[in-house]
């Protein structure tokens, strides 16, 4: 991610196509001891899930936020969780 530049969080709210074009504010972060990134912005209820975009690559998913901050987690997050997996837990 570059801090500074912008992002866009693409998804859709009851069948509609929502675009949100929302600046990169700080890198450090947690929500329920989940590392985040936060983007300056409202998050909107319903677009949790929803690709992060940055100079058309996919840099994140939307997790969460509130009226004045939208978090997600970032590609880089999500392949460490990936790798970690047998010490998140087993299907045993």
């Amino acid at each position: 991610l570059v801090k500074g530049g912008n992002v866009s969080i693409r998804g859709y709210i009851m069948g509609e196509a929502m675009v949100s074009d929302v600046p990169f504010e700080t890198g450090a972060g947690t929500v329920s001891g989940i590392p985040v990134s936060s983007f300056r912005g409202q998050a909107v209820q319903g677009m949790s899930g929803s690709p992060v975009i940055q100079e058309d690559q996919l840099v994140g998913i939307q997790f969460g936020g509130s009226e004045s901050r939208i978090d997600a987690v970032t590609v880089e997050q999500i392949q460490n969780f990936l790798s970690q997996g047998d010490v998140i837990g087993s299907a045993e």
